[in-house]
C-alpha cells in the first residue's frame, strides 16, 4: 500500500494558541508530524489559513511551500517503497538530509538483498523432491508451499523477516485457522528456511525470523473422555432407521473404531495400511506410519488379536485385496481420497455419539487417548502400555534405551486387562470364538 500525506488542522484538542497544524501521514494507519503552527477553526479553510488569520500573509505562503515540498517527499517515499515509519523520517528531516540519504540507501540495499536469491516456493519444491526420493513424508511441505504461494508468491527466503512472519500469523489467525494450525505451518516453514541456510551456495541470511513465533496453545481439555457405560453403549449400538447402505456404512465405521481400540488404540492411518501379511496367526505386527522417518521406522507393534477383533476382520476385511481394510483409500497413494474418507468417518462417529448421548464425541483419534487413559486408571506400568502403542514417553527415552522388549505373555496380559475392564468382557470370551450378537454388533 502506498503512503499519502496531507496538511490538516488537528481539531482533536486545542491549546491557548489554537488548534495545531500537522501533517497527517497514512499507510494503513495514520501518524502525525507537527509543524509547530496553530490556527482557530474559523481561520482554517481548504487545507490552509484564510485571510482572517492574524498571520495570514506569512503563514499562507509558508504552508503552500510546505505542501509542494510534501508532494515531492511522498513521491520519493513511494518510489523507494518506504513504510510509514520510514516515510515519517523523510518528512521530518527532508530529502536532502545526509542521514536521510544514508538511511534510504541502506533500505535500498536491504530491498535488493530481499529480492535476490531463491524464492520460498522454489526451494520448497527442491526440498519436496529430495524427500520424495528417499520416501519421506512430503504432505506437510506441499501444503505449506501452496499456502505461502497464495499468501506471497514472490517472497524470497532472504525476504522473510520477523515482520513478514508476524503479518502471516495475524492474517491466518484472523481467518479460519486456529493457533495450532498456524504453529504447524510455522514449524514446516522454519524447517525449510533452516535447511536452505545450511547450503552456503544459496547465500541465505543467518538470522532466524521464525524464532519465538510458535506459541504454546496448551490443551484446554482432554481429547475425549468416556464413562464406563459409554463403552457398553457403543457395543450395543443399533443403527438409525436410514437406508440400507447408510446403515451398513454406519455399522462398519463403528466396527472399525472398535478394532482401532481392540488392537491397542492405534490411528486409523495404521489400520488403513495393514496388510494380510502383517497377520501372523493370532498376532498383528506393523510400524506406525507417523514414525516412518525415525531410525528403523520407530518401535514395532506386535499385538495379540483377540477373538472379537478377529471377528471384525472376518466380517469387514477385504480378503481378496493386499490390505486388510482396502475399502479405506490408501493414505500413501490416494491421499486426497483418504482425507475425504477420514472426514466422512469422523462425521459418522459424531452421529453415533449424538444418538447414543455419549459424554463426549468419538473420532478417529480418540482410541489412542482412551486406551492410554484406561491403562492409567488401572495403574499399569508405562512400559507395557507404551510397547502396545509403540510410544516412547517424553523424558524417558534413556530408560527405554536400556529396556528391552517385554515378552508377549506380559504384554498380552496387560492388553487383555485393559479390554476386559473397558468393555466388561468375561474371561472366557478371550479364549473361545466370539459371537458378535452377544455385544450388539449387528450383521446386516
Amino acid at each position: 500500500m502506498s503512503t499519502s500525506a496531507i496538511i490538516i488542522l488537528d481539531t482533536r484538542y486545542e491549546s491557548s494558541k489554537g488548534f495545531p497544524i500537522k501533517i497527517r501521514v497514512t499507510n494503513k494507519v495514520s501518524k502525525y508530524v507537527s509543524l509547530k503552527l496553530y490556527s482557530k477553526k474559523e481561520w482554517w479553510e481548504n487545507g490552509n489559513v484564510n485571510k482572517f488569520h492574524p498571520d495570514y500573509r506569512k503563514l499562507f505562503f509558508k504552508l503552500n511551500k510546505r505542501g509542494l515540498q510534501l508532494t515531492e517527499e511522498i513521491e520519493y517515499c513511494n518510489d523507494n517503497k518506504l513504510n510509514l515509519d520510514e516515510s515519517l523520517l523523510i518528512i521530518k528531516k527532508g530529502i536532502q538530509d545526509t542521514d536521510t540519504e544514508r538511511f534510504v540507501l541502506s533500505q535500498k540495499l536491504k530491498e535488493l538483498d530481499n529480492q535476490s536469491g531463491i524464492t520460498f516456493f522454489e526451494f520448497c519444491n527442491t526440498r519436496i523432491e529430495e524427500k520424495r526420493a528417499i520416501n519421506e513424508s512430503i504432505s506437510h511441505y506441499e501444503s505449506v508451499r501452496d499456502i505461502v504461494y497464495r499468501y506471497d508468491p514472490e517472497i524470497t527466503l532472504n525476504g522473510i523477516t520477523y515482520e513478514w512472519v508476524n503479518d502471516f500469523i495475524n492474517t491466518k489467525l484472523s481467518g479460519k485457522v486456529k493457533r495450532g494450525g498456524v504453529n504447524s505451518y510455522l514449524r514446516t516453514m522454519g524447517a525449510v528456511f533452516r535447511e536452505a541456510q545450511r547450503r552456503s551456495s544459496l547465500g541465505i541470511k543467518k538470522d532466524d525470523p521464525f524464532k519465538g513465533t510458535i506459541k504454546d496453545t496448551g490443551r484446554k481439555k482432554e481429547i475425549v473422555r468416556l464413562e464406563k457405560n459409554d463403552f457398553i453403549k457403543l457395543l450395543n449400538f443399533i443403527p438409525e432407521k436410514i437406508n440400507k447402505q447408510q446403515r451398513l456404512t454406519q455399522t462398519r465405521n463403528l466396527k472399525l473404531w472398535l478394532f482401532q481400540f481392540y488392537i491397542g488404540g492405534h490411528d486409523l492411518i495404521d489400520i488403513a495400511l495393514l496388510k494380510w501379511e502383517d497377520m501372523k496367526r493370532d498376532r498383528v505386527s506393523f510400524k506406525r506410519y507417523k514414525l516412518r522417518n525415525k531410525p528403523n521406522g520407530g518401535l514395532l507393534v506386535d499385538n495379540y488379536v483377540f477373538p472379537f477383533a478377529m471377528d471384525i476382520i472376518n466380517i469387514i476385511g477385504t480378503k481378496k485385496e493386499d490390505r486388510i481394510f482396502s475399502f479405506i483409500p490408501d493414505p500413501v497413494t490416494e491421499r486426497k481420497k483418504y482425507d475425504y474418507f477420514l472426514r466422512a468417518y469422523n462425521r459418522s462417529l459424531g452421529n453415533i455419539s449424538t444418538k447414543l448421548e455419549l459424554i463426549d464425541t468419538i473420532t478417529s483419534k480418540s482410541t489412542r487417548f482412551l486406551f492410554r487413559s484406561k491403562a492409567g486408571e488401572l495403574l499399569m506400568s508405562d512400559i507395557p502400555v507404551s510397547q502396545i502403542q509403540a510410544h516412547i514417553l517424553k523424558g524417558k527415552s534413556m530408560t527405554f534405551n536400556y529396556q528391552g522388549r517385554l515378552p508377549n505373555n506380559i504384554i498380552d496380559k496387560c492388553h487383555k486387562k485393559i479390554l476386559r475392564k473397558t468393555f466388561k468382557f468375561k474371561k472366557s470370551e478371550f479364549y473361545k470364538e466370539f459371537k458378535l450378537s452377544a455385544f450388539g454388533l449387528i450383521l446386516l
